[in-house]
């Protein structure tokens, strides 16, 4: 019998237990109690051909026959009718069809009326048919009603205690499975086997209890088990996602025989805790064994390809994807979505998107994504409005990104309407929406009103403190920025690279050079964050506007790395507010190496060469520009009124109002003369 289970070949169980039956009752309880007898038929329950035991089985009864006929078509509700109505001599044939049927069909309603019968019946106190109810009722999603049938069990098989803890994992009830799975270990009276100590480590693991997980680990070595698949996958997943990616190793590394579950459990461990590069090594390691992937593993090596933006590594495992058959997957498809979008390879992610046969709402949420973190603003925004015609329900992160897109876009009234969305579907105290919404309303300007959100947000993490630090640095609230930064390391949060960058933007902008220093020393010294190529151009930007010019540059060649366009861009801006022709120059020449077609260097240098007087050294730049078809593109300026995006470039007069803009023009001049107010003509910019 046991053989039988683990096999788990219902034909196979089914002829022993007639052997079976040849020899003892059917009322021997240590037969009909058995764990392994219940086990191989509650793991077989979809076989319509159910066990047959002397005169339960009426053969020829008609209602009997007509009842499995309508349990095979699927017409539950039909064949309930005819056990109320006509069928007075049900037995236990019966009511495993039917039981079996309703949580086939998770009907609760005839679940609840066939449990009626039973008890009527006097089936009440059946063990087999007992563990097929809770299992009924958990697939039903009636935990309530699984309690019921469990605590009134007289006697509880080990399949009971193992359905009732399953249940309760199942629906994200992890605590309740480890204070069942304790009392079942308190009670002695039936040990638990694999299947108990499977489902307690995946409860240990859905409340991140490390201590817990560990005395589950040590209780079943005590045992005497051995660790097979079953519950090595379960461990590793239980030590990786309570953090601790390590001892899941270890347990990998121990087992003796490995097969596709458990790679996939710790390739996803590796992804879970951050390490996507040891992930992708496993999957290589995993690739020169004789097993396959599965779409569980491809999920998984997508997901630390985007993390890590490699998309050398993606394409190979698309190509992975094409060749194991594995394209038709939505979570594989998805992913593939995902790492395109976060390799800023859009269009090949917009291919997979339209290809696919259905989409789901991670499909939907992936591309809005792709399209945000990508800059493509106004095609998230019109997918997540494409998503919503097409029936699909958006997501705390669709929300997230569409917030988002509205955001970079600073279309303050479509972020409106999608946060009213947000209020409509429940979504405002989830912390990603929160902190998109405070990114929204602080890039609009409307500071006040994220600051409110902020104050909302009950679980801050690192994310939504920089979030707020950043919206107050953007716009210019020097004091505030720092108080904040004080209350996050009172609350024991501590700071990472982006609260920083965040600091020192409120320093550049409100031109402090004194404490731009000062926290640029302090991230490195107190707080052990070495500085990343953000942290060296708002130092930059900080030396360059308070005018130590020489100083920055020196900072710019002593990084401990390649500086890039932006930083030498930064220091190019400060020269032509200072009129400094010599370092604007190097400044210049380093910007065009990495960026030849730059249009903003060559107006720039232009333009110190200008406001110095060396006017042959201007027309030099702007022949080179001209040699080398380098045109400037205009300045784009937009402004939203009315939910209207309007949209406007230096001398164009295209505007339908364009008369009352350029009166308007003309009377804010006159009143900067009245003012006496003067130009400053060194930062103003030449036409080419």
């Amino acid at each position: 019998m046991k053989k039988c289970t683990r096999l788990l070949k219902t034909s196979f169980t089914g002829q022993v237990h007639h052997v079976k039956t040849r020899v003892l009752a059917v009322s021997d309880l240590q037969l009909w109690n058995g764990t392994h007898f219940s086990v191989g038929y509650q793991l077989n329950t979809r076989s319509i051909n159910t066990c047959t035991i002397k005169n339960e089985f009426q053969e020829g009864n008609p209602d009997y026959e007509n009842l499995v006929a309508l349990c095979m078509k699927g017409n539950v509700k039909e064949a309930v009718d005819i056990l109320h109505g006509t069928y007075t001599k049900a037995g236990f044939n019966t009511y495993a069809l039917l039981v079996r049927e309703c949580a086939n069909m998770r009907s609760i309603e005839q679940a609840r009326r066939v449990h009626e019968h039973m008890n009527i019946n006097g089936f009440q106190g059946h063990v087999f048919l007992g563990n097929n109810m809770i299992d009924m009722y958990i697939k039903c999603g009636s935990l309530q009603d699984a309690c019921q049938v469990f605590d009134k069990m007289p006697h509880k098989s080990t399949v009971a205690w193992n359905a009732m803890i399953s249940g309760y994992t199942r629906h994200d009830h992890n605590k309740e499975a480890l204070k069942l799975f304790s009392q079942m270990l308190s009670e002695g009276t039936n040990l638990p086997d694999l299947f108990s100590f499977a489902s307690a480590l995946r409860a240990c693991a859905g409340v991140k209890a490390i201590e817990e997980g560990k005395q589950v680990h040590g209780c079943f070595i005590k045992a005497g088990f051995e660790i097979n698949v079953f519950v090595g996958s379960a461990l590793v997943d239980m030590y990786a996602k309570c953090w601790c990616v390590e001892n899941a190793r270890e347990v990998f590394d121990k087992m003796s025989i490995l097969d596709v579950v458990l790679w996939t459990s710790m390739i996803a461990g590796y992804v879970q805790n951050n390490q996507d590069g040891e992930a992708l090594k496993l999957f290589r390691k995993m690739q020169r064994t004789d097993l396959k992937p599965n779409q569980y593993t491809f999920a998984s090596i997508l997901s630390a390809c985007a993390s890590i933006a490699t998309l050398e590594e993606g394409r190979q495992t698309h190509a992975n994807v094409i060749k194991t058959g594995y394209e038709g997957y939505n979570s594989v498809l998805s992913g593939l979505v995902n790492m395109y979008g976060k390799c800023r390879n859009i269009e090949n992610a917009q291919k997979v998107f339209e290809k696919m046969s259905e989409h789901c709402v991670v499909s939907w949420t992936a591309m809005i994504t792709g399209y945000e973190q990508n800059d493509y603003g106004e095609e998230a925004l019109r997918l997540f409005c494409r998503m919503q015609q097409a029936g699909i329900k958006p997501n705390q992160f669709s929300f997230a990104s569409a917030v988002g897109a509205c955001a970079r876009l600073a279309v303050l009234e479509q972020g409106k309407q999608v946060h009213s969305s947000i209020l409509k579907n429940g979504y405002e105290k989830d912390i990603f929406v929160q902190t998109s919404l405070v990114v929204l309303y602080s890039k609009c300007g409307i500071i006040d009103d994220a600051h409110i959100l902020f104050q909302q947000t009950s679980k801050r993490d690192v994310v939504s403190w920089n979030s707020m630090i950043v919206g107050y640095a953007q716009n210019g609230f020097y004091k505030e920025t720092v108080q904040l930064f004080e209350e996050m390391q009172e609350s024991g949060m501590k700071p990472n690279a982006v609260t920083f960058v965040g600091i020192l933007s409120a320093c550049s902008h409100a031109g402090l050079l004194n404490e731009g220093r000062y926290f640029f020393n302090s991230m490195i010294q107190d707080h052990g964050i070495e500085p990343t190529l953000g942290h060296y151009a708002c130092m930059v930007d900080i030396l360059g506007r308070a005018g130590c010019l020489s100083e920055a540059e020196d900072l710019i060649q002593g990084m401990p790395f390649q500086p890039d366009s932006l930083i030498w861009r930064t220091l190019l801006g400060a020269c032509r507010m200072y009129g400094n022709v010599e370092i604007g120059k190097h400044s210049a020449e380093r910007v065009l190496e990495l960026e030849p077609e730059d249009d903003a260097t060559y107006v720039l240098l232009s333009n110190i060469y200008a406001a110095s007087g060396k006017w042959d050294d201007a027309e030099k730049v702007r022949d080179t520009m001209k040699a080398k078809r380098v045109k400037k593109e205009p300045g784009l300026s937009w402004i939203e009124v009315k939910s209207k995006v309007h949209s406007f470039v230096a001398g164009d007069k295209s505007h339908p109002q364009t008369e009352e803009i350029y009166a308007k023009l003309k009377s804010l001049t006159a009143q900067m003369k009245e003012a006496e107010y003067l130009l400053d003509k060194r930062v103003t910019y030449r036409h080419i």
